[in-house]
């Protein structure tokens, strides 16, 4: 039987529609030269994805900005000036910068235009796109808040570090807890809809995604999560009676899981440590400790694993303190860098050369703000050209309220403006992909239906 081309055609940009969801939550850390460089699953699909969409003979979307594509050559042709401007100012061409910074800005541009090529392609190919991102999301937040429980209450010996703050499978627990920010806030208009699952999933899925986000630990995706929600609140105030089922839910969630067991003992064996089972235990009350090891950690008043929950008090205790004067310090740095070329700033990769010349440690090495990031290393025109083109494509989003999608993604830009106080968030790749396909949904005169 003969398949037609507009089959095929469809059927491959469902494909990578799939992929790209699935491949968005998977990163890994990569070596060039001295430094790292995070890659994501889903780079591997650009290549593909783009020649597929140039075989099909895709036009450029058009985009509810106008002038678009042209603000993003500026853009490019700024980000190749300060990549210039870094090799004057360093002397040197930096491996990792050309890898990072430069190609890494057109990966972004890659994105965006793959992200603006599926939304042009129909409300089944969004849907399955968000759906699948959604549910894989569901299942890689119980999967890491199950380790963590396990942890917590001894039932596991896993590894300190890796586990005192929730990272999923993105590397860094900022990451992962932005990434679940925004997944909150592009649900949060749809909850009371039957765009994604039915009302009940939308409500698990908003608990589990808040649960995960809580246990991240990240300052910068909280802030985050505030200024999304809040900004929701002013668009669409009517979303105000989905955020607080939602709150209420994972308030629920949280207490059932990682508070109440403690107080239902199953057991009154004395407790063992960290509550793993004794050998004499036959093999019956190993299963049963096993399944619920919290009545023996009652027993003994060590309700949680002790070096888990000291680990993680202290963390939290650095939250109002030793990471914010680091932080401090490096903005005061990158400042006084920021001083010597204050125009054109002093080039991409300046910073980490600087703090690499001066012996600075590598904790400190980083600027972890998007907004001392691109003045100090692109200058005041650099910041003030993202700064001109993220305005427009919110303002853009903001005349489409009718589309819960768009309105969900100007959500996004706020949830991307809390956590760039405390975290470069500039490359995260689904924010390009996202931003692609709703100013294509907003230019739609059917964009009300997503």
């Amino acid at each position: 039987m003969m398949i037609s081309s507009e089959y095929k055609d469809k059927k491959t940009v469902l494909g990578f529609a799939v992929l790209f969801a699935l491949g968005f939550q998977f990163l890994l850390t990569v070596s060039v030269g001295d430094n790292e460089l995070r890659v994501g699953a889903s780079d591997l699909l650009l290549v593909p994805a783009l020649g597929a969409f140039l075989f099909f003979f895709r036009a450029l979307p058009c985009l509810k900005i106008k002038y678009g594509y042209r603000l993003l050559a500026l853009l490019s042709l700024w980000m190749l000036i300060s990549f210039i401007v870094g090799i004057h100012y360093t002397g040197e061409v930096q491996k990792w910068v050309v890898v990072n910074k430069l190609i890494g800005w057109f990966v972004l541009l890659a994105y965006f235009l793959c992200g603006a090529w599926i939304a042009r392609e129909g409300e089944v190919v969004l849907r399955l796109f968000l759906q699948c991102a959604f549910l894989l999301a569901f299942c890689i937040a119980i999967y890491s808040l199950a380790i963590y429980w396990q942890a917590l209450y001894g039932l596991v010996k896993v590894s300190l570090d890796e586990h005192v703050r929730l990272h999923g499978f993105s590397a860094n627990p900022n990451a992962y807890g932005i990434f679940l920010a925004t997944l909150f806030v592009l649900l949060l208009p749809c909850m009371d809809r039957k765009f994604f699952f039915t009302q009940r999933l939308n409500y698990l899925l908003a608990a589990v995604i808040l649960l995960a986000l809580y246990y991240t630990l990240s300052r910068s995706a909280w802030l985050g999560f505030l200024l999304g929600t809040a900004g929701l609140l002013v668009l669409r105030p009517g979303v105000w009676k989905a955020l607080a089922l939602a709150v209420g839910a994972f308030l629920l969630l949280n207490v059932l899981v990682f508070h109440a067991p403690q107080y239902f003992p199953l057991s009154h064996h004395e407790a063992p440590a960290h509550g793993l089972p004794h050998q004499q235990e036959l093999p019956a009350a190993s299963l049963v400790r096993s399944l619920n090891p919290l009545g023996a950690a009652h027993a003994a008043e060590k309700t949680k694993n002790t070096w888990l929950e000291s680990a993680r008090k202290n963390r939290i205790s650095k939250l109002h303190g030793g990471t914010i004067d680091i932080r401090m310090r490096m903005y005061q740095r990158a400042l006084g860098y920021w001083q010597e070329q204050p125009l054109i700033g002093i080039g991409l990769g300046g910073f980490l050369w600087h703090s690499n010349l001066k012996g600075v440690p590598q904790s400190e090495s980083t600027i972890h703000s998007t907004g001392v990031w691109l003045l100090t290393e692109t200058g005041v025109l650099g910041f003030l050209l993202f700064l001109a083109f993220f305005s427009v494509c919110f303002i853009a989003l903001l005349k489409s309220k009718a589309s819960p999608l768009a309105v969900g993604v100007a959500g996004v830009l706020l949830v991307m403006l809390g956590a760039s106080a405390g975290t470069e968030i500039l490359y995260q790749r689904y924010l390009w992909f996202l931003l692609g396909m709703a100013l294509v949904v907003a230019n739609e005169p059917s964009g009300a239906a997503v």
